[in-house]
């Protein structure tokens, strides 16, 4: 079966141990989990909290872990997205070294080249530090040029659903 990957939002309850019980639904089925991010938005006014949680697995796997998670105690509910989706949107704080670097190689060229919006945060003659928002293909697709330019130095990246 072909895989693909997937974006689960699962909404909890701020419980000890939640998130082990989540993770151990990926664990016990041989998926690994290739990101999380967390949302307390919610958490101070007693509210639930989001977890998103990046993998990989064919159609039915998912169906699978769909199952299996929304069945947990502390999960208030779970949806799922393909991670090609429309709904979904990545923003990332990247950190770049611009020394030596072509124009083409250079974050703006390579952001303009991948449909990415940009923005500088902090830039001076030795790092630039930039805000990036775009598709989570395309983001990755500009993080990967960035990387192959050798200009990459860090990336911290979240995903949300925004439909």
């Amino acid at each position: 079966m072909d895989s693909a990957r997937w974006l689960f939002a699962v909404k909890v309850r701020d419980r000890p141990g939640t998130l082990t019980a989540v993770a151990s639904v990926f664990s016990n089925r041989g998926v690994s989990i290739q990101m999380l991010l967390g949302s307390t938005l919610g958490a101070e006014t007693g509210d639930d909290i989001s977890l998103f949680f990046v993998f990989e697995a064919s159609e039915r796997r998912m169906n699978t872990l769909l199952r299996a998670t929304g069945r947990l105690d502390n999960v208030t509910s779970v949806t799922h997205h393909p991670y090609d989706s429309e709904a979904l949107r990545a923003v990332a704080f990247v950190h770049v070294d611009p020394q030596g670097l072509s124009h083409d190689q250079q974050l703006p060229a390579i952001a303009d080249a991948e449909s990415v919006t940009f923005a500088p945060v902090l830039c001076d003659e030795q790092h630039e530090t930039w805000i990036l928002m775009a598709h989570p293909g395309s983001l990755e697709r500009c993080l990967g040029r960035l990387r192959e330019s050798g200009s990459l130095i860090d990336a911290t990246i979240t995903i949300i659903p925004v439909r």
